[in-house]
């Protein structure tokens, strides 16, 4: 979904990543879910219009047996 979100922009992945502030070898790890993508990044690309739903989908949650978000 964040791909697609970023080909809409009609920019390239490197140039995202300078535009959250991170260097294109961290954001494609990210892309690949090998890295999280930090709080200020995530703030960051809201700013830019990506909505939060999008950037969340990223970063599924494990829930325990107590229903507790870890």
């Amino acid at each position: 979904a964040l791909r697609f979100r970023i080909e809409q922009y009609d920019i390239s992945q490197n140039e995202f990543a300078r535009r959250i502030g991170m260097q294109h070898s961290h954001f494609s790890e990210v892309m690949n879910g090998k890295r999280r993508l930090p709080l200020d990044a995530i703030r960051k690309a809201v700013g830019l219009g990506i909505p939060a739903k999008v950037l969340l989908q990223l970063f599924p949650c494990e829930i325990n047996e107590s229903m507790e978000i870890e």
